[in-house]
């Protein structure tokens, strides 16, 4: 039986202290109305591109490009804040923090990293707008789910801290057999940018 491709994707990972200041914030929006999935804590990331099953022999021209990409590229700040849901509030699916980038910054990266994969003919990264942020739960709201109580605690989410951009990761998502809720993240490569002047 032949082994499937490698189900890939491309993302900023969190410093460990993002990631319990995250976990720790999510204590007050736990409810059982929400119906919410958390995301485990060392799952937690921003991704940038989901590059679904990529064929082994991609994985040299990925180093390559990826490589060229993040030596372009310098490190930078960003601020995490802001907790947001799809498609709404009224009707969320998802629960999400927010990454501010109010130079373009993340924007700059997640383009130059599309034109690195648009160079791969046989990859097909998914589409879509970017929105930078980090996904904290899929929910199953309760019909009698009302939003009040979300929004009255986005005042706390506004700042979160500040964040040092300085690498981008190539995870492999990998599915436990067993059946467990939530698939392990291992990286594949890590790609550091440029320091900062």
């Amino acid at each position: 039986m032949a082994s499937q491709a490698p189900r890939l994707f491309l993302a900023l990972p969190l410093p460990g202290g993002a990631r319990e200041r995250l976990a720790g914030l999510r204590r007050e929006l736990d409810s059982p109305a929400l119906g919410a999935r958390w995301i485990p804590a060392e799952n937690l990331h921003c991704t940038l591109h989901f590059l679904g099953p990529t064929p082994a022999g991609l994985l040299k021209d990925l180093h390559h490009d990826l490589g060229a990409c993040a030596h372009a590229l310098r490190a930078f700040d960003t601020d995490l804040g802001g907790l947001g849901a799809f498609p709404s509030f009224d009707k969320p699916r998802t629960l999400w923090a927010g990454l501010r980038d109010p130079h373009g910054l993340l924007r700059g990266l997640f383009d130059e990293t599309s034109r690195a994969l648009a160079r791969l003919p046989r990859l097909q990264p998914g589409r879509g707008d970017f929105i930078p942020h980090v996904t904290l739960a899929r929910l199953r709201p309760d019909p009698a789910f009302q939003s009040g109580p979300l929004r009255a605690l986005l005042p706390q989410w506004k700042a979160l801290g500040t964040l040092t951009v300085e690498k981008f990761v190539l995870y492999e998502s990998r599915v436990d057999p067993r059946g467990a809720e939530s698939p392990r993240y291992e990286v594949v490569e890590e790609f550091r940018l440029q320091r900062r002047r």
